[in-house]
């Protein structure tokens, strides 16, 4: 056989039938992905309007017919660009990544500052001059006394918690809690 056969008009190889069900069964995913993407993520994205619609109605439906509807979105994604989809869905889920990192680092302050007390308390202070030292070293005490008695539910863990949350969230830089 000659090389001729096997190439198209643009001179690539055709692609075989594996990689033509792999590209559909990725759009299918990427369907599957829209439909369970939570409401708040969804109402941004900037979707064409017949994809919302599919997409809506896959919500809805359960099992045989999820599956059925989520072929039809593969197919009505295979005809849109794609990848453009795809990129505003990662770009959506990114402030939530990011959100979730610095909900993390609170974590680790406010379970450094039971655990060690002062040394982060003064590290805080330094960032924060304007700081309710008082009101914070009564919500670290709470919360070590509560730890030590392993309390069901860790109301001061929490309280303390929500105003290193609360700090940070006025102090409008949620940047430098990563460090």
């Amino acid at each position: 056989m000659r090389e001729t056969e096997w190439q198209d008009e643009a001179g690539e190889a055709p692609k075989s039938r594996s990689q033509i069900k792999r590209e559909h069964h990725a759009l299918q995913d990427l369907g599957r992905e829209l439909v369970e993407c939570p409401e708040r993520l969804f109402k941004r994205l900037p979707l064409p309007e017949k994809i919302r619609e599919e997409a809506l109605v896959g919500r809805r439906l359960q099992r045989g017919a999820l599956q059925r509807q989520l072929r039809h979105l593969g197919g009505l994604l295979e005809r849109e660009d794609h990848a453009a989809i795809r990129q505003a869905l990662n770009a959506a889920r990114e402030p939530d990544a990011a959100s979730i990192r610095r909900l993390h680092a609170l974590e680790r302050l406010r379970d450094a500052l039971i655990a060690e007390g002062d040394g982060p308390l003064e590290k805080l202070a330094d960032e924060f001059p304007a700081l309710d030292r008082q009101h914070l070293r009564q919500l670290v005490r709470n919360a070590r006394q509560e730890a030590t008695r392993q309390v069901e539910t860790p109301r001061a863990t929490r309280a303390l918690f929500q105003f290193l949350k609360a700090l940070y969230a006025l102090d409008e830089a949620p940047e430098r809690v990563d460090q």
